[in-house]
């Protein structure tokens, strides 16, 4: 080894040894506090002055330590802020030290001459491009500074950021604002302010470039972004192309669109990322039989949804349920979507249900639905219901062979982020269904008065539900749910009314267990997102529901469901598993849900 190379390591050893017993010679802060704050809470000044209690004081006090301090005021307006004096006590061993600061907050300075240097007029602009829209918006509408106003550092970079948001949603992404004037009057203690704005080109929309899709036509994704080449640029609108086309859910996952100015024209690229766009929900049960004589049975659940078929957009639903031994239910239906190139979809669906051998409900609805917005839908329906009752079931419910015309006003608002797996966002769903119908007999049924007259029906649905986030993957989502149901008739019959219970509605007791012509649940989880359609969760549901009938006269009943479950995306679809209890239900009592759902 050269003697060079020793010198070099001793002196690296030496100056260590000197750091290390600087850092230890310096003192504990047993206390620190702040004399005269008011303004500004004392833990939020020692906080950023970066002294800690019972730490070592750090080698920038005072000086960088106080600087911090005045910062903190003059940001929030108060330029006259300063530091008076400080004081330290050391122990007698002087390994702990006290200290002790005192400020003078002064007043705080106020906004004297505001202005704005736009660099061109784009008022007449922004109006011209706003008339659709029936009101004018000029850029000094969105400033919330005024003379004699408290001056806020933070305020005032709020202001520029709203001002920049109103021009970049008006087509000028490219705006730049500064400032171009800040003088301080001490003897008034007022900031006059020129702020400079160069809104840059007016930019339009040239093309988008669709990457990815594979089945899915792209005609069919440009026509739900609802924005077209020649559009005025607007900067929100596109930065939310990918939520909209994600919610629809033909996609696995679309990427943040990438923008690209040249000139005054903005193109932009979308990739789009298919996978399976359709969906094979399937959920099966088995009840054992309680008497040896009889064998035990299966329910089940088989739900095929065509959201895109053949990458048209094309709707088709095929549904099939059974409850328990004696019912099952079915549906199908069909949507085409934008009819002449306008958000109008027109369909229909066929709906058959047998309910424990008494009746048979069948009916047949055609739809159309407007969808202004990609987040909003109205909708028209109507149509022809039957009710076909078992003789038996017609005696033992005084159930009457119907036919009813029906027609319907709904209306859907969704912002959900994701459809299967939200971390945010509202869904809102209301329809108003009116009906006429006439009992066709059987003749025995004459016993009751005016049971042949034709009669009103009327149901009300509504549906709310949130996410709202808390922590990291942790959001809380919360359902209500409720419906009513009104007849002519002096009792609502039990064809009418209204059933819930089981998986999708109050778990933790078997399927449409609770009817009633009047029902509403709740439905309360805490959710831990585990991947993009996974999550873990605690649930507890409520219900309650009422009915009136002709011998046991009002019936009321409230319900408490609780329990935990899993959704976990697999290769075969996303499994889910629910663990409900109700009340009175031991632990082992529970009722397990099992469920598919299968994309391909």
């Amino acid at each position: 080894m050269t003697n060079d190379k020793i010198q070099i390591k001793t002196l690296v050893v030496c100056l260590f040894i000197l750091a290390s017993g600087d850092l230890a010679a310096q003192p504990l802060v047993r206390d620190i506090r702040i004399e005269g704050a008011r303004q500004i809470p004392e833990q939020t000044l020692i906080r950023e002055s970066g002294v800690v209690r019972n730490q070592p004081l750090s080698g920038f006090w005072p000086d960088s330590s106080l600087k911090r301090i005045r910062q903190i005021y003059f940001r929030r307006g108060y330029y006259q802020a300063a530091v008076d004096s400080f004081k330290m006590r050391y122990t007698p061993d002087s390994s702990k030290v006290r200290i002790t600061v005192w400020i003078k907050e002064g007043e705080p300075v106020r906004i004297g001459h505001f202005s704005l240097d736009i660099k061109r007029d784009i008022k007449r602009d922004i109006k011209r491009d706003m008339k659709k829209a029936h009101f004018e918006y000029d850029l000094s509408s969105v400033i919330a500074i005024r003379r004699n106003q408290r001056f806020s550092e933070t305020d005032m970079k709020r202001q520029i950021g709203e001002m920049l948001f109103f021009l970049e949603n008006h087509g000028y992404p490219l705006a730049e604002i500064s400032i171009l004037k800040l003088e301080y009057e001490p003897d008034f203690n007022m900031l006059n302010i020129v702020l400079s704005v160069d809104p840059g080109p007016k930019v339009f929309l040239e093309r988008f470039d669709i990457q990815g899709n594979e089945l899915t036509r792209t005609a069919v994704i440009l026509r739900e972004i609802r924005l077209k080449p020649g559009d005025l640029y607007q900067h929100e609108a596109v930065l939310n192309l990918s939520e909209t086309l994600q919610r629809l859910g033909f996609f696995q996952s679309v990427d943040p669109p990438r923008i690209r100015f040249r000139k005054n024209r903005a193109i932009v690229a979308i990739r789009i990322h298919e996978g399976n766009p359709n969906t094979f929900d399937g959920v099966v049960g088995y009840t054992p039989s309680n008497d040896p004589d009889r064998p035990g049975y299966f329910t089940g659940q088989l739900h095929f949804l065509f959201r895109n078929l053949f990458g048209t957009g094309r709707f088709f639903e095929a549904f099939w349920d059974k409850k328990d031994r004696f019912s099952q239910a079915m549906r199908f239906g069909y949507e085409e979507p934008w009819i002449r190139g306008w958000p109008i979809h027109a369909g229909g669906y066929f709906t058959q249900e047998i309910r424990d051998t008494t009746y048979v409900d069948r009916g047949w609805r055609l739809r159309i639905r407007y969808s202004p917005w990609p987040t909003l839908s109205l909708s028209v329906e109507g149509g022809r219901r039957e009710i076909l009752p078992d003789s038996l079931g017609s005696r033992q419910n005084d159930l009457a062979q119907s036919r009813s015309w029906v027609g319907s006003l709904g209306l859907d608002y969704s912002t959900f982020n994701e459809p299967l797996n939200p971390a945010r966002g509202v869904r809102y769903h209301t329809m108003a269904t009116f009906g006429r119908k006439k009992n066709q007999g059987p003749a025995f049924l004459d016993t009751i008065p005016g049971w042949r007259r034709p009669v009103n029906t009327r149901q009300i649905q509504a549906d709310a539900e949130f996410v709202l986030p808390l922590l990291k993957r942790q959001v809380v989502f919360l359902g209500l749910h409720g419906q009513e149901v009104k007849s002519g008739e002096d009792f609502v019959p039990l064809s009418e009314q209204i059933r819930f219970g089981g998986t999708t509605t109050l778990r933790g007791y078997a399927e449409d267990l609770f009817r009633g012509s009047l029902v509403a649940w709740l439905n309360l989880e805490y959710r831990y997102l585990i991947g993009r359609r996974s999550r873990v969760f605690v649930f507890m549901d409520a219900g309650t529901y009422q009915r009136r009938e002709r011998e046991k006269g009002l019936i009321r009943g409230n319900k408490i469901g609780y329990g935990f479950g899993l959704r976990l995306e697999t290769r075969l679809g996303v499994m889910g598993v629910d663990y409900g209890l109700g009340q009175g239900d031991g632990l082992m009592q529970g009722k397990v849900h099992v469920g598919l759902v299968n994309r391909f």
